[in-house]
């Protein structure tokens, strides 16, 4: 039975005013990052995460009760539980601690927006894989 976990996670790109979300999948049951996608809090880069994981044959995805969520998840394998999400939740304190461009309320920042894909990408062979 494979369950998904979806996040986000808020940075900025040059400014406080340019905020990119990263969107996280993770497997609950083995816990690693599956995919993830940098844009817009929006249903625009959801679709993109979700794509990039359909071929994944999926049980049940958990999320929180983000309103983009019901647009695009199938409404028979979604879920709002509390609770749901507690392993994604701790991916991401994970991820706040190592980058600190996820910080909240932090001074840092990225330059570019390729940068902080870069370091995603670092963090992502170096930890989770």
């Amino acid at each position: 039975m494979i369950c998904i976990e979806i996040d986000e996670l808020c940075s900025y790109v040059k400014s406080k005013k340019k905020r990119r979300w990263l969107w996280i999948a993770v497997c609950r049951v083995s816990k690693k990052i599956l995919a993830f996608q940098l844009g817009s809090r929006g249903k625009k880069t959801l679709l993109k995460l979700y794509y990039k994981i359909l071929p994944i044959k999926t049980d049940m995805y958990y999320t929180d009760k983000y309103f983009v969520y019901k647009n695009v998840l199938p409404k028979e394998k979604h879920s709002t539980i509390l609770g749901g999400t507690n392993t994604i939740e701790g991916i991401n304190a994970s991820i706040r601690r190592y980058l600190s461009r996820f910080h909240r309320r932090s001074i840092c920042y990225n330059k570019s927006e390729y940068m902080l894909y870069l370091s995603m990408n670092l963090l992502m062979d170096k930890i989770y894989k």
